[in-house]
């Protein structure tokens, strides 16, 4: 205004007044950091730590957030412009921190923390500081496991699976399932598993390993290409797993006979019959009969006959009486057999003709008699000859 000793001008000069804009900060944190503390799969708590950016001249607070990836924060869903993670927090001219409350389940899709720098005109248009998120899991999956399949018969499996122990005090029980592929579990519709789980006893844990026993010919299903073994805890299977493949052994049984054992009962002379036992295999999963021959002392003579496997410890095999044995024939000689061929180790019984025996003290009686009677009659002859 222009004024004098009567006072201002009615009528102003003016000029148009613009504040004083600050752009948001140009400078990122420097870095970020999270340790999750919370041992619960897929749940995560702890504490996020902000390091100051470069330059605080032009920020005033930082901001967390949960993030898609290294740059991309994950939506809100509300259109809030991103999931953040607490309230801003204003600088202090040093690190700065953010709260995951213990138990909290990270939002679908998020992988990092986000830290920005902010002030009243928005947040740094620069990269933010990230860290990838890493789920601190205290359930272990198991060393390892190892399976080899006991079975000759195609498309069927038999033995024991070895898991390796974890390294956690807590498991409870080791479980076996068909997968699909190394880390996944063929479904269906649901999990298969391979026989009962294992208690994680003191002695499985002094040993190092749990044994699965594989049910005898258990089918392999479509689709299996890998056992998986789990850590059981008292909240359930534990996500992560150890595996190896499935590899379907087909061949001749692993196993011979345990044993054989015969006795005659035929009472004639060159002339046998009775029963053959045969101890099964030790491991019998992969024999679906028993060859039993004729055997000399050098030589197998000919089969005599075969016996399905029954699954019992003791298989029967009926010699009719009157049964012939071929010429030079001293045993009987048993093998495990399957579909592929027999096991070379056997074992065999000597055959003991019972009628046979007593055919022989028989003959030697009348043989010993007629010498005694012509020895006797000579000598009554000569001496009535004097």
């Amino acid at each position: 205004f222009a004024a004098n000793v009567d006072g201002p001008h009615a009528a102003p000069a003016a000029l148009a007044i613009t504040p004083d804009t600050v752009a948001a900060p140009s400078h990122a944190p420097a870095a970020v950091t999270f340790a999750d503390a919370d041992v619960a799969p897929g749940r995560l708590g702890g504490t996020v730590t902000v390091q100051p950016a470069a330059d605080e001249g032009d920020t005033e607070s930082y901001a967390v957030y949960w993030g898609q990836s290294a740059v991309a924060k994950v939506d809100d869903g509300g259109g809030g412009g991103g999931a953040q993670i607490g309230a801003d927090v204003p600088k202090t001219g040093a690190a700065v921190t953010v709260s995951i409350a213990e138990g909290t389940v990270p939002p679908a899709g998020a992988t990092h923390i986000l830290a920005f720098t902010k002030n009243p005109s928005g947040e740094t248009a620069q990269p933010p500081a990230a860290a990838a998120l890493v789920d601190l899991d205290g359930h272990a999956a198991p060393a390892g496991v190892a399976f080899e399949d006991r079975n000759g018969l195609e498309g069927l499996l038999g033995g024991s699976v070895q898991v390796s122990v974890a390294a956690a005090a807590d498991v409870l029980a080791y479980a076996v399932y068909f997968g699909q592929s190394a880390d996944t579990l063929l479904l269906l519709p649901g999990p298969l598993q391979l026989g009962d789980a294992v208690p994680a006893s003191e002695a499985v844990r002094e040993q190092g390993f749990a044994l699965v026993a594989v049910p005898a010919r258990t089918p392999i299903p479509d689709g299996a290409t890998h056992l998986l073994a789990f850590t059981q805890y008292a909240d359930g299977v534990d996500g992560k797993s150890a595996s190896v493949a499935l590899i379907d052994h087909v061949g001749v049984p692993l196993s011979p006979p345990a044993s054989i054992d015969f006795e005659d009962t035929d009472p004639d002379a060159g002339e046998v019959g009775g029963t053959v036992l045969i101890g099964a295999a030790p491991e019998d999963s992969d024999v679906d009969r028993y060859n039993v021959y004729w055997a000399s002392l050098d030589a197998v003579l000919g089969r005599f006959a075969e016996v399905p496997s029954t699954g019992e410890a003791v298989v029967e095999l009926a010699v009719p009486a009157d049964t012939v044995p071929p010429a030079g024939a001293l045993f009987f000689v048993a093998r495990s057999a399957n579909p592929s061929g027999e096991q070379v180790l056997d074992v065999n019984v000597r055959l003991v003709d019972v009628g046979g025996e007593g055919g022989e003290g028989e003959a030697e009686g009348e043989a010993e008699g007629e010498a005694e009677g012509e020895a006797e009659g000579e000598a009554e002859g000569e001496a009535e000859g004097e």
